[in-house]
């Protein structure tokens, strides 16, 4: 299949991730080998397909995954943060969590696709993970990223008092100066008595 098609085919490449389910395991090595020669590097819904074959029950699928994104990603920091975006589509919650601790300790600063990602995690059903990502924000993205300002800001309506806490020690890193809409979603918390210390110290 790789030889039939010119490298870059996002399209061609999209359907062969469709083969990545099959029951047979050597079909599914088969899919990511011809993948490695097809995908355009850029394409991160191909990258994220190939990225949950790293969670394969079968192990020579699990390492032509890792084969497969290192021919597509050579730069080391780069599939670093492409396999652990992958991993934070993953229905496990264990999974994602360990993904995201990822991003935090290894991403560079400012880096677009981690910080897309952590912004996503901030929203996350899994409590735990919106409160380790609301965490890790700060540590990624610049000062001043409208995306995490926007996340952060989110964050301060979350039912857990631990993550709007993490929201409202967040905002001072990530808004500059006196941000109006950061200024104005803390505000909200000082009528909550379980965070009106915190933001009271915000503003």
């Amino acid at each position: 299949l790789s030889a039939m098609f010119p490298a870059g085919d996002e399209e061609v490449a999209g359907a062969v991730c469709k083969v990545l389910k099959h029951k047979r395991s050597e079909v599914r090595i088969a899919a990511l080998q011809a993948l490695a020669n097809i995908a355009p590097p850029s394409a991160e819904v191909v990258l994220a397909n190939i990225g949950a074959a790293l969670d394969d029950r079968e192990v020579p699928v699990r390492d032509e995954a890792r084969a497969t994104i290192a021919r597509l990603v050579p730069n080391e920091v780069e599939r670093v943060v492409a396999m652990a975006c992958a991993r934070l589509l993953n229905g496990r919650a264990e999974v994602r969590l360990a993904a995201l601790k990822k991003l935090a300790n290894e991403a560079p600063i400012g880096h677009d696709r981690a910080v897309r990602a952590i912004c996503t995690c901030v929203l996350d059903k899994s409590k735990g993970l919106r409160l380790e990502a609301m965490a890790a924000l700060p540590n990624v993205a610049h000062q001043g990223d409208a995306r995490a300002v926007a996340a952060a800001i989110a964050c301060l309506k979350d039912s857990r008092i631990e993550a709007r806490v993490a929201a409202l020690r967040a905002i001072p890193r990530l808004a500059p100066g006196r941000h109006e809409g950061a200024m104005a979603a803390v505000s909200e918390l000082l009528l909550d008595r379980q965070t009106k210390q915190e933001a009271q110290t915000v503003l």
